[in-house]
């Protein structure tokens, strides 16, 4: 080991680069955990200080943020480990900060692109200002020939790493459109030639259990019974099969009817086809919403008030028939089992949350335990807010909950209580920046969501919706090209 330096915090700058006294007093290193840098980057050093010491960079502050280091190069330098001199004391970063090395900056992770910081680690040296600590530096072996590096994250590990809370760079991302918003941004660009750079992280299997056949118009028949208007948009439900409150008069879809030879063999191909994505096996309509198709919504919703009984016992029945499901899914390679169900509005959760937590989170926790026993995660698509039961849904065991309005509840405060418990996918304001913002408005919302949403982990990057008709091409575009540009892949 050799003495490179001592680290004075009282003038620190807050972030990559550390001013570090010569030995000998004749200069000034320039240098980073893990790398050294060339004086030139003092001003870009003191830029990012600036831009470290507004109140929304800090927001992360003493985050327990679990990052593998980088292995080979990094900026051309030989990788190296460092140590700090703390008092009388010799302690390794790793074990100072009590989790794993804090690489500052990461290898590009595709081949032919630059080196990125770590920008949302640098809050990790906060607990130092104001010490004067002695670096050593121990080398490592040189890099390894290129054919013999470590492989980069593919998407599912990614969306693994994200969910395991471990932060990544890029984050992983999905992206949907609905009506014609591709076709628009076809003629935006001249071509559909953009298609092929959108390489959504996460797929969803061929559902067994459709929700709505979109091309039976101008009404649908669903296997519960329930007829559907699709000629309208959104769909609705027109007659409802459970007319009388009285289960005997009704009968549950045999298994049969949704796991068909057919299917299978598109499950399977679409699986074999996607194996380096992150694949979830949805099954439709969740326990509140099946209740509702079943008995209407207005009539659902005095059933939970006015005949408990009977609703609990409806409920119970649906749960049952979808565990049925469940351990159908269970059987494919998948990574999860993607739940479905609306349970809040705009303004909270429909059923009240006292109501939520009688009917539905007992049967959810088994589900979600069975999932959990069959090797799958568990993630939900809940559209609303759910901000008052959120305690709950960590509490039963929900490793990912999607969608994540921000108009209807603060993602950012969701980040801040429960971000360490569960994974959030989502949070772009499809009725809010998408639809009324300005490109620029929605490029400084993807960055700050990749910042805070992603600091720690535990964030899908996503528009709480898929992109609606009517959005501004411009503001599609921006959806695009900004999600692209943190992925680092390029328009051109």
């Amino acid at each position: 080991m050799n003495i490179i330096g001592t680290l004075d915090y009282s003038i620190i700058i807050p972030f990559l680069f550390f001013l570090v006294e010569d030995p000998g007093g004749n200069a000034l290193i320039y240098g980073i955990v893990g790398a050294t840098m060339p004086a030139e980057m003092l001003p870009v050093s003191v830029a990012f200080a600036i831009f470290f010491m507004l109140p929304e960079s800090r927001s992360c502050l003493m985050q327990q943020i679990p990052l593998r280091a980088s292995a080979g190069n990094v900026m051309g330098q030989e990788h190296r480990e460092c140590y700090v001199l703390a008092g009388s004391e010799k302690l390794s970063i790793r074990a100072l900060l009590k989790m794993e090395r804090i690489p500052l900056f990461r290898e590009a992770a595709h081949p032919g692109r630059q080196p990125r910081f770590y920008r949302r680690t640098a809050h990790k040296v906060f607990p130092l200002l104001g010490q004067r600590l002695y670096i050593y530096t121990n080398h490592r072996a040189a890099a390894k020939p290129a054919a013999q590096e470590e492989q980069f994250m593919n998407a599912k590990q990614l969306v693994y790493a994200q969910i395991q809370h471990q932060e990544t760079d890029p984050v992983p991302y999905t992206l949907d459109f609905e009506g014609e918003v591709d076709l628009a941004l076809d003629n935006h660009y001249g071509s559909a030639n953009w298609r092929e750079r959108i390489q959504p992280a996460i797929l969803r299997i061929p559902a067994p259990v459709p929700w709505v056949d979109e091309s039976v118009v101008p009404r649908y028949v669903d296997p519960y019974g329930t007829i559907w208007r699709t000629d309208r948009r959104p769909h609705y439900v027109e007659t409802v099969p459970l007319v009388e409150a009285d289960l005997d008069r009704y009968r549950f879809p045999d298994m049969e009817v949704f796991f068909t030879a057919e299917w299978r063999e598109q499950a399977d191909a679409f699986i074999r086809a996607h194996s380096d994505r992150f694949l979830v096996a949805p099954f439709s309509l969740g326990l509140f919403e099946r209740s509702w198709t079943l008995r209407g919504f207005e009539q659902a919703l005095m059933d939970s008030a006015a005949e408990p009984e009977f609703y609990d016992a409806l409920i119970e029945s649906i749960a049952i028939h979808q565990m049925r499901i469940i351990e159908r899914l269970l059987e494919l390679p998948v990574d999860a089992i993607m739940f479905s169900d609306d349970w809040g509005y705009q303004e909270g959760v429909i059923l009240g949350p006292e109501a939520w937590r009688r009917y539905m989170k007992p049967r959810l926790k088994r589900m979600y335990r069975l999932t959990h026993e069959g090797g799958k995660l568990a993630i939900s698509h809940c559209c609303g807010s759910v901000a008052d039961i959120m305690e709950d849904i960590v509490e039963i065991g929900l490793d990912g909950l999607e969608s994540v309005q921000p108009e209807a509840m603060d993602p950012y405060e969701l980040k801040n209580r429960y971000g360490r418990d569960i994974c959030f996918w989502g949070g772009l304001g499809s009725q809010s920046v998408i639809q009324f913002g300005s490109p620029a408005d929605i490029r400084a919302e993807v960055q700050r969501l990749c910042r805070e949403m992603g600091c720690g982990g535990g964030y899908i990057l996503a528009p709480a919706k898929a992109l609606q008709p009517g959005t501004p091409v411009q503001n599609a575009a921006a959806v695009v090209e900004s999600f692209l540009a943190q992925a680092g892949v390029a328009m051109g």
